[in-house]
């Protein structure tokens, strides 16, 4: 089952900061989507001049984009610092430079900003721009990851269970999994649900495996489907029905998280 585990971190940095990241390359809809984001949690005055940004880049003017972002990234304001950072990261409008994605995602992540903090993260785990170090990526991981970032979680979970850049721990990273795994990360349900069917750093619970593998499964994890048709051989028909039961729960909480926000 470590197998299955294991797969988190590869897969969970290709989330960052969703689902369109790929490789290192940041597409025009989700830098799109990035800066959007961005220009909802600013300030109005910040707000105004990202919007002329991406009024800019809607033109697929990107010099005047990277004017427009470069003078706030310069004034220190960090939602235009990682916006910089994405621009360089991934080779959007500029040539694509990781040291220089780096540098501006450090600024933006000692100023608490938790996307720059994972992205900043991933940099050290890849070793993009900067030397591979699984500490460092450790370190900018938890940061964002103790702010609520699901990604983060996910991925200080995963290097918690493999020993990367930190000690060893199961029942960690059971525990970061399992905040990930709350706000819906597929991976996480996923690597969550092995370790309760195997009982590693939580105690062994064939009905928790089973519904966390399932909603996993219902977003498409190939690996949590497998594994949970094969866990449900050993399991008694009222054990599924509680665990169906328990995931049709959940995914009615989360529903009602959503509208309500």
């Amino acid at each position: 089952m470590k197998q299955l585990i294991m797969f988190i971190v590869p897969v969970v940095l290709q989330l960052l900061p969703d689902k369109g990241v790929r490789a290192g390359f940041i597409g025009i809809q989700t830098f799109m989507w990035v800066v959007v984001l961005l220009l909802m949690l600013a300030v109005p005055v910040q707000a105004q001049s990202l919007d002329k940004g991406i009024q800019a880049l809607q033109r697929e003017d990107y010099p005047a984009a990277l004017q427009e972002w470069l003078a706030l990234a310069e004034q220190g304001i960090p939602d235009a610092q990682l916006i910089l950072g994405c621009m360089y990261r991934g080779g959007q409008g500029v040539r694509q430079d990781h040291r220089e994605a780096v540098r501006w995602f450090r600024l933006a992540a000692e100023q608490g900003m938790p996307q720059a903090q994972a992205f900043l993260g991933e940099m050290h785990y890849g070793g993009q721009g900067v030397i591979q170090d699984y500490r460092e990526a450790a370190r900018w991981f938890r940061l964002a990851a103790e702010q609520g970032m699901a990604e983060a979680q996910a991925l200080l979970g995963g290097m918690y269970y493999m020993g990367q850049g930190v000690r060893q721990d199961l029942e960690q990273a059971a525990r970061w999994l399992g905040r990930a795994a709350e706000q819906g990360i597929a991976e996480a349900q996923a690597a969550l649900g092995a370790m309760y069917a195997d009982g590693e750093g939580v105690e062994q619970d064939y009905v928790q495996a089973y519904k966390w593998l399932s909603l996993s499964a219902a977003q498409g994890v190939v690996q949590g489907k497998e594994y949970r048709d094969s866990l449900a051989r050993e399991m008694s028909s009222s054990q599924i029905a509680e665990a169906r039961q328990q995931a049709d729960e959940w995914l009615q909480r989360s529903a009602g998280r959503r509208s309500g926000d």
